[in-house]
């Protein structure tokens, strides 16, 4: 037992955080935060419908927001440090008065030049000022396109900055910039977007707006997912530098190669008890050669977690209960991303209408049988669930409320065919 104190240490100083981190998510999920409108509909990376658009908004005096000039106050108050007002190729800028730029300006989204050749991302424009945002979230640079862009502004006439918006604040590339000499300022989702969005929900009137504090803290949530300053990404950076310091890779490594067979006995566990709890298995020894492909054993348990190799992984097992009802079999099982419960017919032809059966056929495998009346017993979480994190299995081996669940679907089962030719004596 003395060898094990280095992973027994390790284990003690991991696991508190782990379940700190799995409270805060659980809570942080049952508080609503993971409901994201842009992560629903799939458009957290999109640059010009959710970013720019989003962005532009906000800036705008006369936005959709309401709020007149507050935000557009609020981002070149972000900037202004070291991207535009004090910067010495600005120095005409910022002479400006603030508020009477706030005043005067126009916010534009893909605004089009060179007969729609160009579409500039963001502009904010007033009689004297002019400042380009390139926005990029994983697009590439096209060629000479900031240089396009710069070329566009001075031929305006007017003091103008190009700002190149990027998640992290990188460099553009040579092939966007055509030479070193070309001058621009680089913002960053990570950094200036979440400062300025932070400064924005500050604001009083924010705060007393329910509907636009909820959207501006949707797409605050939305930038911290993209550049990676969540919560999860916190948690696995901690873990990172856990396993990385001395010793511990090694651990790690080690305490690994056990996870599928501990993994492999909390299914068995489950199994176990669902046997235990029901009553009326199968027995193995008395059952058909097809029927005991079929069964739990404790090396497809293993094996099942083993989803990277799907030659190895076991796909379709459980357990078969007698529930008095002729030609067919009550079934639980673990199928190759779910646990699923339901009715088998022991016979070739499908089960009949007349009693416990659904018209289409959700399972079926060589031996020519087939599920009906699935469901999936983990009603509050995704099924997914059940494979990443074994945990469900324990959940499920102590929930009463699971069982009780089985036992009224075997019920009605029984109930549904007393009365006619599939009934036993």
């Amino acid at each position: 037992m003395e060898g094990l104190g280095k992973y027994r240490a390790l284990l003690q100083e991991a696991t508190p955080k782990v379940r700190a981190f799995q409270v805060k998510k659980q809570a942080k999920r049952n508080m609503g935060h993971d409901f994201n409108i842009f992560s629903i509909m799939g458009m957290e990376k999109s640059e010009v419908k959710t970013h720019s658009a989003m962005i532009a908004e906000l800036l705008k005096p006369n936005g959709s927001h309401g709020q007149g000039d507050i935000f557009l106050k609020c981002f070149f108050a972000c900037i202004k440090t070291s991207k535009i007002f004090n910067s010495q190729r600005y120095t005409r800028i910022g002479e400006y008065d603030m508020a009477s730029i706030c005043n005067n300006i126009t916010v534009k989204v893909e605004e089009a030049h060179r007969g729609g050749k160009d579409r500039i991302d963001i502009v904010l424009e007033s009689d004297d000022l002019l400042i380009y945002i390139e926005n990029k979230i994983d697009a590439k640079d096209q060629k000479k396109q900031l240089q396009r862009y710069a070329e566009i502004a001075k031929h305006s006439g007017k003091p103008y900055c190009l700002l190149y918006l990027t998640k992290t604040g990188h460099d553009a590339s040579l092939k966007s910039i055509g030479n070193n000499s070309l001058e621009y300022d680089k913002i960053s989702y990570k950094e200036d977007i979440l400062l300025w969005l932070d400064l924005c929900l500050r604001e009083e009137k924010v705060i007393h707006r329910t509907s636009l504090q909820k959207a501006i803290l949707q797409y605050l949530d939305t930038v911290k997912k993209i550049t990676g300053v969540n919560m999860t990404d916190k948690f696995n950076e901690d873990m990172m530098n856990l396993i990385l310091e001395e010793g511990n890779l090694e651990c790690v490594e080690t305490i690994s190669k056990f996870l599928p067979k501990v993994k492999g006995k909390m299914l068995l566990d489950f199994f176990q008890e669902v046997k235990d709890r029901v009553g009326g298995s199968i027995d193995e020894k008395a059952a058909s050669k097809e029927m005991q492909e079929l069964m739990v054993s404790e090396n497809k348990c293993t094996a099942w977690f083993n989803h990277n190799n799907s030659k190895q992984r076991s796909k379709h097992f459980g357990v078969f209960f007698d529930i008095g009802v002729k030609d067919k079999l009550f079934y639980i099982m673990v199928a190759s991303r779910a646990l699923y419960y339901g009715v088998v017919n022991v016979k070739e032809k499908p089960i009949s209408k007349g009693g416990v059966a659904v018209e289409s056929l959700v399972w079926k495998g060589s031996h020519k049988w087939y599920l009906h009346r699935y469901e999936s017993p983990n009603l509050e979480k995704d099924s997914w669930d059940l494979l990443v994190n074994p945990r469900e299995f324990i959940t499920l081996q102590k929930s009463d409320v699971f069982f009780k669940q089985l036992k009224n679907t075997i019920a009605k089962l029984r109930s549904e065919n007393s009365g006619g030719s599939n009934t036993t004596p």
